[in-house]
């Protein structure tokens, strides 16, 4: 009998086919490090990785998709603002959408800004010109990795790379220029003008230039960089403000003047972030931590037990720092009542010093029997073996004595009353009952001393009112070495008030010649910027807005209306210079294509690639009318 073969069976499922992306899937580099690649960079290693330039990947490829990342007729779509990429807006988010979708990488909101985008203020973060790391270049082609652009390069706040402590270059060392923070034609490591490498042979480490605030704040920002895929907090506001209201009440008590005076910012500003009125600023929160040395990431910490415990040193810093403050009376009556039952029983003083009290005056009104009973205390312990209970004398005659006459020897002498505290007495009576001519030439000398130094204050005060500009009443108190204007003033209010009155004056007038110059700034021709503007006279963006914004906004006017008119200028330029070199080719029999005619332009009239087509464009199609 004939037997049929056998045949294994077949699976004719058709096999699943993952999900190809349309462009190559580079992988992003160094996400949860404080060099983390940006999103910028990203696109320039994209486009490099299909050897295209970016304009072509951007205009052909990106700018397709369903939601387009801008209008194709839009001129000129690469320029300063393109670093909206790395930012923490709507413009950033889909610039990360459009690229996730066309390489199907994960996880490139991590190379922007966005897992801040609910807690920093998105204004001013990023520079308007790019910048890198020679020295950052060079490593990286040096140990075979890809060469990338930082994310923490693109950040104003930044001015050092936190890896080789060296200040962040701008100009090109070929062609000395600076650049846009990305172009049509941009390359990682390469400048984007005359595409010469931008690596440095130079490697070495610190450079004395750095300043300390400047290496603070590149590693506070390259903590915090390297710290966004670990912030799992559903809102980073609600974080930063409980962690902020805490760091308030531990460091400062809850004192918002204090905490202000020692983070070196306003006490407004620090009342704003507690009530949610305004998003804190990167150099704000960066000012902060510098002056406080508390990481930037304690705020947005999660577990306020590790946040706390880098809170310690700022603590001490600020308490030591600070003035004699009002305590609860419960307060203090709870540690009367734990130094009560202290063995070795305390001195009085000492609780005094505990609580940041220079007299015993508030602790007896609090409880004057738990006093006597602390000072009692301490008395006993101080009677010398073998007397009896019912002498009360614990400090021989001749110790009052001998510290009377150390402290008259000393320059500033300590008072009668400091005197009795610190040998265990309740006040100076006793002093000034047994001995009181010491105590008289104490107080005669310690009345010298103050008299000459409210002489000195005078003078000083005296003095400040011919200088120009005259010093503000702070800075008095800087230079006399005093914590606060109300002990000048408290001598010599009237001087205090000419002192101001001068310095409001003063103000006045240093606005009126900001106005002034800045009325001569709109005139000029050629036309400045807002920034040049302020480089001249010597102030900030934001102080001029406050001062002069009409004056401001005069400037801004006459300089956009200066950049038309060099705009329209050089494309007639272009346009009349496109028409004589077609025309030339044409008598010559030559075919006027792009490349011959771009090649006979030059870089000296207009170097808009789109402008040209256009112009050239026209031209032929002028002659083709013509003929």
């Amino acid at each position: 009998m004939r037997t049929h073969p056998v045949f294994d069976s077949w699976d004719c499922t058709p096999p699943i086919v993952p999900p190809r992306s349309r462009l190559y899937a580079v992988q992003p580099i160094g996400i949860g490090t404080p060099f983390v690649e940006s999103l910028s960079g990203y696109l320039a290693r994209l486009a490099d990785a299909h050897a295209v330039s970016i304009g072509n990947l951007v205009l052909r490829e990106l700018s397709t998709l369903e939601s387009p990342l801008f209008h194709s007729s839009e001129p000129g779509i690469f320029h300063g603002r393109f670093y909206a990429m790395n930012s923490l807006g709507d413009s950033a988010r889909k610039w990360v959408e459009a690229l996730q979708a066309a390489t199907m990488q994960g996880q490139l909101r991590f190379l922007t800004l966005l897992p801040f985008a609910d807690l920093l203020w998105p204004l001013a973060i990023f520079r308007r010109r790019r910048a890198w790391c020679g020295a950052c270049y060079t490593d990286d082609r040096t140990n075979g990795m890809p060469v990338h652009e930082r994310l923490i390069w693109t950040l104003r706040a930044v001015a050092v790379c936190p890896q080789h402590r060296r200040a962040l270059e701008e100009l090109c060392p070929n062609c000395s220029k600076r650049t846009k923070p990305i172009t049509a034609f941009s390359r990682p490591g390469y400048c984007s003008r005359c595409q010469a490498w931008l690596g440095s042979r130079d490697c070495a480490g610190d450079h004395p230039d750095c300043s300390d605030v400047e290496i603070w704040s590149a590693d506070q920002v390259g903590e915090l960089l390297s710290s966004a895929p670990r912030l799992r907090s559903l809102s980073l506001r609600n974080t930063f403000t409980t962690n902020f209201q805490t760091c308030v009440d531990y460091i400062a008590e809850g004192n918002k003047s204090a905490f202000a005076d020692a983070a070196n910012v306003h006490d407004d500003r620090v009342k704003a972030f507690l009530d949610r009125h305004c998003q804190p600023q990167l150099s704000t929160l960066l000012r902060i931590s510098y002056h406080l040395r508390i990481p930037v990431t304690s705020f947005l910490e999660p577990d306020l037990v590790r946040a706390t415990a880098s809170w310690q040193e700022a603590k001490a810093r600020i308490q030591k720092a600070r003035l004699p403050s009002t305590r609860s009376r419960d307060n203090i009556k709870a540690e009367l009542q734990r130094a009560a039952s202290e063995q070795p029983p305390p001195r009085l003083s000492d609780i005094a010093r505990r609580l940041n009290y220079v007299k015993l005056d508030r602790l007896y009104r609090v409880d004057a029997k738990l006093c006597r009973r602390i000072a009692s205390n301490y008395q006993k312990t101080l009677q010398p073996p073998g007397t009896n209970a019912w002498d009360k004398r614990f400090c021989s005659p001749k110790q009052m004595q001998r510290a009377l006459e150390e402290s008259l020897e000393q320059d500033i002498p300590r008072s009668p009353y400091h005197v009795s505290i610190d040998l265990g007495f309740v006040g100076d009576e006793p002093l000034r009952r047994k001995f009181p001519a010491l105590c008289r030439a104490i107080q005669a000398k310690i009345d010298n001393y103050n008299a000459s130094r409210i002489e000195v204050m005078g003078r000083a005060l005296t003095a400040a009112l011919t200088e120009d500009p005259p010093p503000s009443l702070t800075e008095m108190c800087r230079r006399l070495g005093y914590c606060r204007p109300v002990v000048i003033r408290g001598h010599f209010s009237e001087l205090c008030d000419q002192l101001v009155e001068r310095r409001r004056a003063h103000r006045v007038r240093e606005i009126e010649k900001l106005r002034s110059e800045l009325h001569q700034f709109s005139l000029e021709d050629p036309a400045v910027s807002l920034e040049q503007v302020c480089k001249r006279v010597g102030y900030s963006r934001q102080q001029l807005l406050r001062l002069c914004r009409e004056g401001c906004a005069a400037v801004v006017a006459n300089f956009e209306r200066s950049s038309r008119e060099t705009a329209q200028r050089k494309l007639a330029e272009l346009r009349c210079r496109v028409r004589q070199i077609v025309a030339m080719l044409h008598q010559e029999g030559t075919l006027p294509s792009f490349k011959r005619v771009n090649a006979l332009l030059g870089k000296w009239v207009l170097n808009d690639w789109r402008e040209r087509v256009v112009a050239i464009r026209a031209a032929k199609a002028e002659l083709a009318n013509r003929s």
